[in-house]
Formats: C-alpha cells, sequence, structure tokens
C-alpha cells in the first residue's frame, strides 16, 4: 500500500500552491507507505524538479534538504505537484531509482498499487529499464507514448493494480490522472482555482482547510469548501487548466479480476499474515472457479489462460506440474509467471 497526492492550480491566475499544502497533503497519506518519500513539481514551461529520500514523510517534510528544495523550487511559476508515500514491495528504497516520483525521461511519475507482470511486458516490449520496482514499467510505457490517447491504451497492459498520477516535460499543463483497483479522490477548491487528488479523502480535506491566526492563537476552519468526487473505476483522464480533455478506460486486471495480495517482506515469522495470504489464495481460486465454471479446479487448473493480456495462451497442466508452485511456472509462450510467491 503506497500513497499518492498532488495539486494542480487551475490556469495561471489561480493561487500560487503552499508548502503548507504540500506538506499536509504528504502527512495526510504517509501511514500508507513509511519507506520512502517524493515530491515534483513543474513549471509553467513544463520544466520538471523533483526530489525524493528513502524515509517517512515526517522526517522528510522537516528535513532542512526538503526546506531547501521547496524554497528554491516552489516559486509562482509551479502549475502542478505530484506527492507519494511508499511502502516498499519490489526494489529496495536505498536506490532512488525505485523511489517516486519515478522520473528518467520526460515524465515524472507516482503509482500506488502492484503490477505483476512487469518483468514481461519489459521483455516484450523491449522498453529501457531504469529501476527495479515494479511501477517503473509504468514510466517506461508513459516515456515511450506520452501522455496519449495511445499511452492509455498501451498502460491496459499492465496485470494487477494502480492508481496513478504523471506529468510530462514536453506536455506542459498536462496531468494524467486513473485508476484500476486502487483508491483515487479528486477535489476541486473554488477560491483558489486547485485541482486536488489523493488515494484518501481525508487528506485532501486536511490540507484544504484554512490555519486563521487570533487573539495570538492559530485556529484551524472546520468546513475546507472542497467539493469532492471518487475518480471512476478503471479510468484515465487528461486534465488541463481548461478541464478534463479526453477520458480513456484502464483496466490492469489482465482480462480478469484477480485479488492483489499484499505479502510480508521483512522476513520474519508471521503467523497471522501466512494465514491470511492461503485465506486469499482460497478466495482466489473461488473467484475464478465462478468467473471460469468450465476450469476443473483443484489445486491447480487443467487449464488456464496466461495472465499476460496481450498473450491470452491456452494453458495445459500435466500431472507433473502439480508438484511445482505456481509462481515457479511460467508461460512458455511470453514468459509470465502464472502466480504470485506468497
Amino acid at each position: 500500500m503506497c500513497g499518492i497526492a498532488g495539486i494542480k492550480r487551475m490556469g495561471v491566475d489561480s493561487t500560487p500552491i503552499g508548502y503548507d499544502q504540500i506538506t499536509q497533503l504528504l502527512m495526510g497519506i504517509e501511514h500508507r507507505g513509511i519507506d520512502a518519500t517524493g515530491i515534483c513539481l513543474q513549471r509553467q514551461d513544463g520544466k520538471l524538479s523533483w526530489i525524493k529520500k528513502d524515509e517517512a514523510a515526517w522526517q522528510f517534510v522537516s528535513s532542512g534538504k526538503t526546506k531547501k528544495f521547496i524554497e528554491e523550487n516552489l516559486t509562482d511559476e509551479v502549475m502542478t505537484c505530484i506527492l507519494h508515500t511508499r511502502a516498499w514491495t519490489c526494489g529496495p528504497p536505498t536506490n532512488q531509482a525505485n523511489n517516486h516520483p519515478l522520473t528518467v525521461g520526460k515524465v515524472a511519475v507516482v503509482h500506488n498499487g502492484m503490477i505483476g507482470n512487469h518483468h514481461a511486458l519489459f521483455s516484450q516490449t523491449k522498453l529501457k529499464r531504469a529501476g527495479d520496482v515494479d511501477s517503473d514499467i509504468i514510466r517506461a510505457i508513459l516515456d515511450e507514448y506520452g501522455l496519449t490517447p495511445e499511452g492509455a491504451k498501451q498502460l491496459n497492459a499492465l496485470n494487477g493494480s494502480a492508481a496513478i498520477a504523471a506529468i510530462s516535460s514536453e506536455q506542459p499543463d498536462h496531468l494524467l490522472l486513473g485508476r484500476s483497483g486502487n483508491p483515487l479522490v479528486i477535489a476541486a477548491l473554488g477560491e483558489p482555482n486547485w485541482l486536488m487528488w489523493a488515494s484518501e479523502k481525508d487528506a485532501i480535506h486536511a490540507a484544504s482547510r484554512a490555519w486563521l491566526r487570533k487573539w495570538n492563537q492559530w485556529f484551524r476552519d472546520n468546513s475546507s469548501g472542497a467539493m469532492f468526487n471518487p475518480v471512476e473505476q478503471e479510468k484515465l483522464m487528461l486534465w488541463t487548466s481548461e478541464g478534463v480533455q479526453w477520458e480513456s478506460s484502464f483496466s490492469t486486471y489482465g482480462g480478469q479480476r484477480r485479488q492483489v495480495v499484499y505479502r510480508n517482506y521483512d522476513n520474519k515469522p508471521d503467523k497471522d499474515k501466512r494465514k491470511q495470504e492461503e485465506a486469499n489464495r482460497k478466495n482466489l481460486v473461488q473467484i475464478e472457479a465462478q468467473r471460469l465454471p468450465e476450469m476443473q479446479l483443484e489445486e491447480k487448473p487443467v487449464r488456464m489462460k496466461c495472465r499476460n493480456l496481450t498473450c491470452g495462451l491456452l494453458l495445459k497442466f500435466r500431472p507433473h506440474h502439480e508438484k511445482i508452485p505456481m509462481y515457479k511456472l511460467e508461460c512458455p509462450k511470453c514468459g509470465t509467471r502464472l502466480g504470485d510467491q506468497a
């Protein structure tokens, strides 16, 4: 579980983005990931500036390095800010190439979710990998195709779950927002004329309430005045200062809805988590049995389709496969692993 958030000014006449809103958004989503934190700012001319560190949001926002970055880069020309708090699942946070925002070429991307077929997609598409994190395939696709309908189409090859925000130095004033499986809420703030988004509504509510000083004390407005709307499931939207320019379908289910199993990576015994993972695995078998009644499911299906939507090869299981864990089996056509390691 990770957290994404951000602010976009809807026009150059809108109120400049403030330091308080950035820090409050980050603190509002900190509980969704404490392994790394990051910020990317985009100016009116498209230039991107970013900072990220393998530390929790409270450490990140209070560090002198972050404060200096904000002081030097958060000018009135900044039109968009994307934020991320990371929970490490794939790719160690000590390597900054694995931390968000992911920035190598022209785009900056933040992602909440898990992509199961990133290895296979890098192999098939021949796109250049920059880090070990699964989210890097999203960055690579958008670097190749841009924030365009074609880029949105290519993202439908992902298998897993996602809520994303992306900006590009070559497309100033463009913001790509979307979700498939993971939460994402947007809000319209009237007086500053901002679009604000986050993985959770409470983070936006906290960041959009004003602080007022009276009688030598600080008081906080109980109402933010923000208008909220959850992003529709399986949808991508391209925003500019004039509003949504186009929408596209966005499904990361690889042809069938799969339950994402969050695993324990601390290498410590955890009986409760193991029990939950086993229950999730059994639940997944039940879900697939209901959706695909023609499949004879015991411990493994006799027949199943490859998880890679672009492949879809019908696979047959032989008796000698029964002793091999599903996560060690690969599609002979595209190389996609057929299961997740618990």
